[in-house]
């Protein structure tokens, strides 16, 4: 269940990398300093990207209809209007990126931001009116060219959930990416049968397709891989279930039905019955497993990738008290 490849994640430069924001300063992220040491991050401020500097005048996006169809990225102190510059840049920026396993994007940014972004009128009415709420200008870029990555900001990644399920994703991402560079169907084959638990966790249907492609025959390794990829991103494209987190549990179980006293067993089931029901966090159940896993040495639960998904530092410095 150990030795994992290093995501490649693009990151919002001023998330713990620079004070580049248009304050001067920088934004702090237990959760991207935990993750820093085990990725290969990619970074940009897309606002000095164009030209602007540090500290500088804040920029706006602001909407000349009712739709919120167009729109335009504006500097209110300066009258400034910076939307074709930033749209020409996205593009290009985006063109170039390497492959990536995710993105961690800087919240509410009229630039970077994917979600919740404040979206003003331009005229008629009070400057502080808000029209509604939509995705800057990157960030709504990488949500349409990406739209089954796994993309958070900052503060979404606060929820430990969300925290979780996103490097549950970026780490079988980079694992991927090595099983298929190595041009082997085999690696592939292994990849798939490490992770299986995993995917069953997230979606059963994807997991079953995911192995239908791999046995398929008279089909290339080329394209075997892109379909792969293709179901793989669906099969974890939404945040795992709790549901599907205890049928995981339960088939595990099945392998010590009769290695475990009755006593045991029902102290497990409290367990799981608890985190079923919100009064347990998922760490007590998966504990007892592991402890499980590792007394009998069971082979197959002994390579699931559920049970170690990511580096185990991660979320806890994250998440520390």
């Amino acid at each position: 269940m150990e030795g994992f490849a290093r995501p490649r994640i693009y990151i919002s430069k001023c998330i713990t990398f620079e004070p580049v924001r248009y304050s001067g300063e920088m934004i702090s992220s237990d959760f991207v300093s935990a993750l820093r040491p085990h990725v290969d991050a990619i970074t940009h401020c897309p606002e000095v990207e164009i030209g602007l500097g540090i500290p500088r005048k804040t920029l706006r996006i602001v909407a000349d209809d009712r739709e919120m169809k167009k729109l335009r990225l504006i500097q209110p102190d300066t009258g400034l209007d910076f939307t074709e510059k930033m749209k020409a840049w996205t593009q290009k920026t985006l063109d170039s990126l390497p492959e990536l396993d995710g993105f961690i994007l800087k919240g509410k940014s009229p630039s970077s931001g994917a979600y919740d972004v404040k979206i003003y009128p331009a005229k008629g009415e009070k400057p502080s009116a808000i029209t509604g709420k939509a995705s800057g200008f990157f960030g709504g870029a990488v949500l349409e060219r990406f739209p089954e990555y796994p993309v958070e900001d900052e503060g979404r990644l606060t929820d430990e959930k969300l925290a979780d399920s996103f490097l549950k994703r970026i780490f079988a991402l980079a694992g991927f990416r090595t099983a298929r560079d190595t041009g082997k169907i085999s690696a592939l084959m292994d990849f798939h049968a490490s992770n299986k638990l995993l995917f069953m966790s997230y979606n059963q249907k994807y997991m079953r397709e995911m192995g239908r492609i791999l046995a398929a025959s008279g089909v290339s390794f080329a394209d075997k891989a892109r379909a792969y990829l293709s179901a793989m991103r669906l099969c974890m494209a939404k945040t795992y279930k709790t549901s599907n987190v205890i049928n995981v549990f339960e088939h595990a179980l099945g392998y010590f039905s009769e290695k475990l006293s009755s006593a045991e067993k029902k102290y497990f089931i409290n367990a799981m019955n608890k985190y079923r029901q919100g009064k347990a966090h998922i760490s007590v159940p998966l504990a007892l497993m592991k402890s499980y896993i590792v007394r009998f040495k069971e082979p197959y639960l002994e390579k699931q990738s559920f049970f170690l998904p990511y580096p185990e530092d991660i979320m806890e410095r994250a998440f520390r008290d």
